[in-house]
């Protein structure tokens, strides 16, 4: 474990990405830092982040157009805002329009949506440099010149280190796959705490590792798509189409003994765990690795119980256990046979609108109404940005401009992650005020400041993505350097936590009054959403089984077709319930009651994968019959399940449901070596706990009014 933290931060600390914008952040500022021009400095700097968020295309073209747009756009919004500035009234009017449009490019493609967000950003950053002595075009002209610097690096970067990112973001793959299967390996040895412990562990897991696989997926179908087809492309593929069939197999993996189990056989259990461990290390080193390491997983040893037991249904659980790793470990020493290519993605980058500014109005204006999530963000955007700017003048806030910088970074499309940033900013910003306080006090020498500044910047582009506490963390350290070298670092301290703690309430106060999206209202629509599509894979299993095996081709493409829908619905649910928990004021029912539905959902995944790989068992009388029996079960549940959604009384009926869910999780334990049969049996079993439930008059009532 020791070693693959090492490994594993090494590669970290080598991804391609932060790297160059780290080097393009230092490279700009630190040469006009010693020539004495800081102003100058900080504005190529602050360009080249600007820059770095622009910059979300995949294809070569794509970025060379969009930073090219972007210098462009940078410096006219900068020299907008330094025209503006002096003029509180129309200053804050074009803010407020301006911030509403540039935020509104989501809607024509995501990589305008991140170009926009990043304008609005830099005008920001304007502020920040702005001062009645300059020339006015000079600070516009710092910030455009910083994203230039950028664009070089990263061309730099493209011609030396071609598919350097894709790289890094495969290894990013197979180590979240690597935590899956650490999760199916800790309940071997650990008693769980309670019975969703180890349930959590692995989608947690599954989820991470959705995220990066999809993000991958998208960005090499969409260089396969664009003609970008070359050996290392179709290499990756091949890897990630690995990565997809390693993930539904571990999806089979589950084995969790109990006390006296544990106890009766610990030496067998420890071989157990330690050839689960070895496996999911080799498999987090990435699809490159040694195949000698899976030599040394002695798996004739996993099946030598002792002779004078009598096997009983756990060993049989645990057998079932072993020979499922045993195929993941074959399948790993032979992965040429074993590639598979990535499934295509669910949702592609909707395309770059016409270059004619008709229609990019047309596409906002059809756009701008309650029930899109763009419109609903880019109004509180602009009304949050609005009504900062006007409390800071009217306060007159010293360094006004970090509540605006704060605003914009926190403010999220929902409450749960607006909250999350919230906690976020706050943290970081008070433990790096705390730092720059021992500084001050300790009279850091001048010639360090440089130094400090690179270490953080360095620091913050590493982490902006994933820990943003240390990234804000890191933002304080650099600016405090900045504004030192620049003679006014002991001035910043009390505008810095008073601009911050303004800067994030405006968001949680403006994203609670416009629609806030909570979790818990979106969770049933999910799971009626989820069930449809349990509903359509046994469709699609009947009208497959009822074919002749010859003309199997074209339903079989569509069964795994629509079990990776089922698993995307299924993590969906799971991420409603990690949502709700980052909500303020959360119910602690409704919390367990969100998990039950997730976790009901993952048995019947669990299950219904297991009947798509026993698919052949069902081409018979019995068999049709019992999917028939099945499939009209599941349409019935369904129904109910889409007017339960609808009703308050959603939570309460499905609190009742808990208890079964805990018998059926037992029963699936029981039933794990089942045949195809018995799959489908203890799948009806669940279903009827969907529909055995009166539904309430009330309910009726409510419904009906």
């Amino acid at each position: 474990m020791r070693r693959l933290k090492h490994q594993a931060l090494w590669r970290y600390s080598m991804n391609i990405r932060a790297n160059i914008a780290a080097l393009s952040f230092i490279t700009c500022s630190l040469p006009l830092f010693y020539l004495g021009h800081v102003t100058y400095g900080i504005a190529c700097s602050l360009g080249s982040i600007a820059c770095g968020l622009a910059d979300t295309a995949t294809l070569k073209r794509h970025r060379r157009r969009d930073i090219g747009l972007a210098v462009i756009i940078f410096f006219f919004a900068a020299l907008a805002v330094t025209w503006l500035f002096p003029h509180s009234g129309w200053f804050t009017l074009y803010l407020a329009v301006s911030s509403f449009l540039l935020l509104m490019l989501a809607v024509i493609s995501p990589r305008l949506g991140a170009l926009g967000f990043a304008s609005i950003l830099l005008g920001i950053y304007a502020m920040i440099l702005y001062s009645p002595s300059q020339v006015i075009w000079h600070i516009p002209a710092a910030l455009a010149a910083g994203a230039m610097w950028y664009g070089l690096w990263q061309w730099l970067a493209s011609a030396i280190f071609p598919y350097q990112q894709d790289r890094d973001l495969l290894f990013d793959v197979y180590r979240q796959l690597g935590k899956k299967f650490y999760a199916h390996a800790l309940p071997l040895q650990e008693q769980p705490q309670n019975d969703h412990q180890v349930f959590i562990r692995s989608a947690k897991a599954r989820s991470s590792f959705s995220q990066s696989f999809n993000e991958l997926n998208q960005r090499l179908h969409q260089k396969m798509s664009a003609g970008e087809v070359s050996l290392p492309l179709t290499q990756l593929q091949n890897q990630l189409g690995l990565a997809a069939t390693l993930a539904e197999q571990s999806r089979l993996l589950q084995f969790s003994p109990s006390g006296e189990f544990q106890q009766q056989f610990p030496t067998q259990l420890a071989r157990m765990s330690a050839a689960c461990n070895a496996l999911a290390h080799y498999i987090s080193l990435g699809a490159g690795a040694d195949k000698s390491e899976l030599e040394q997983i002695d798996i004739a040893a996993l099946h030598q119980w002792p002779s004078a037991i009598e096997p009983d249904r756990e060993q049989a659980l645990a057998s079932a256990f072993i020979e499922q790793l045993t195929l993941i470990i074959d399948a790993l020493k032979h992965r040429e046979a074993a590639q598979l290519p990535p499934p295509q993605p669910m949702t592609l980058e909707p395309p770059t609108a016409s270059s004619e500014p008709l229609a990019f109005w047309q596409t906002i204006r059809h756009q701008c109404h309650w029930q899109s999530n763009v419109f609903r963000h880019a109004i509180r955007g602009a009304l949050c940005l609005a009504s900062g700017l006007m409390l800071v003048r009217s306060f007159g806030l010293e360094f006004g401009f970090w509540t605006l910088m704060t605003s914009l970074l926190v403010l999220k499309p929902n409450v749960a992650m607006t909250w999350r940033r919230f906690v976020d900013r706050l943290a970081g910003t008070l433990a790096g005020l705390l730092l720059v306080a021992f500084m001050l006090k300790w009279q850091t020498p001048i010639w360090v400041l440089p130094w400090i500044f690179c270490l953080a910047a360095t620091v913050f582009f590493h982490t902006s993505a994933r820990h943003y506490a240390i990234a804000v963390c890191c933002v304080t350290l650099f600016v405090f350097c900045g504004f030192s070298l620049n003679g006014e670092g002991n001035m910043i301290l009390l505008p810095r936590l008073e601009n911050t703690l303004l800067g994030i309430l405006l968001p949680v106060v403006w994203v609670i009054l416009i629609s806030p999206g909570w979790h818990k209202k979106s969770v049933p629509k999910q799971l009626h959403q989820t069930l449809v599509g349990y509903q359509q894979l046994l469709a699609t299993l009947q009208r497959l089984t009822d074919q002749p095996p010859s003309i199997r081709e074209d339903s079989a493409r569509q069964l795994q077709a629509s079990l990776a829908l089922c698993v995307v619905n299924d993590i969906n649910l799971f991420d409603l319930w990690q949502g709700y928990l980052a909500e303020p004021r959360r119910n602690s029912q409704i919390t367990e009651t969100i998990l039950v539905c997730s976790v009901s959902s993952n048995l019947m995944l669990r299950m219904l994968t297991r009947l798509v790989a026993k698919a052949d068992e069902l081409a018979n009388a019995e068999g049709q019959r019992e999917l028939q029996l099945t499939l009209a079960m599941i349409t019935k549940a369904e129904k109910r399940l889409a007017l339960l959604s609808q009703s308050r009384l959603f939570y309460g009926y499905i609190a009742r449901h808990q208890q079964q869910v805990q018998s059926q999780l037992h029963l699936m334990q029981k039933q794990q070596d089942q045949s195809a049969i018995g799959l489908l049996r203890l799948l009806q079993s669940e279903i009827l706990s969907f529909r055995t439930r009166s539904i309430p008059k009330s309910f009726t009532c409510l419904n009906t009014k």
